[in-house]
Formats: structure tokens, C-alpha cells, sequence
């Protein structure tokens, strides 16, 4: 568990360096709030993805059907709420940042 924190930590600072390449820093606090709550819906959004696609999957294992196709869904979401939970921990380290400056 400790290689993959420390992994995602890299990770999650690599996104960071692409982000501030590409937008300064957050004026205030107001923006920093509202950048998070995007990147946040946009990970609950996935997760939900996955509990439904779940789900269907269930429903295909009591009918006895394949549920291949589910899981290669559930997998692939996963992948992209993985992404989204990195430019979540990424922007709070931006959000840190500033107030760091300012103080």
C-alpha cells in the first residue's frame, strides 16, 4: 500500500506541474473552491458509473449470463476515476499552495 500512495503522490504532482503549465495560480480561495468542486463531481461521477455498471453485472451473474463485458466497463471507469481522484489531490495541493503564498 505504501509503493502505491507514494506512487499516486508522484503522480498526483505530476498533474499538478501539467495544470499550473497550463493555468496560473488560483486567484482566491472562491476559484480554488469552485476548480475543486469540478474535479470532484467529475470523480463522483465515475464512481457512480461504477456502482451502476455494477450493478448490471449482478444481473448478469444470477441469469447465469457473461459478465465480461461489465467488468472490462467496470474496469475502464475505474481507470478514469483514478485519473479524476489524481486532479482532485492535485488541485488541493494547488489550493495548499496558494494559501501558503499568501500567508
Amino acid at each position: 500500500m505504501t509503493y502505491m500512495k507514494n506512487y499516486l503522490e508522484y503522480l498526483a504532482d505530476t498533474e499538478l506541474k501539467r495544470a499550473n503549465g497550463l493555468h496560473p495560480a488560483f486567484a482566491s480561495a472562491h476559484e480554488s473552491w469552485a476548480v475543486l468542486l469540478e474535479e470532484i463531481r467529475e470523480l463522483s461521477s465515475e464512481t457512480h458509473a461504477i456502482e451502476e455498471m455494477h450493478q448490471l453485472v449482478f444481473t448478469d451473474v444470477m441469469q447465469d449470463r457473461s459478465a465480461r463485458d461489465g467488468i472490462a466497463c467496470v474496469y475502464e471507469t475505474a481507470i478514469r476515476a483514478a485519473c479524476e481522484a489524481i486532479q482532485v489531490a492535485a488541485m488541493a495541493k494547488k489550493y495548499i499552495a496558494m494559501e501558503e503564498m499568501q500567508h
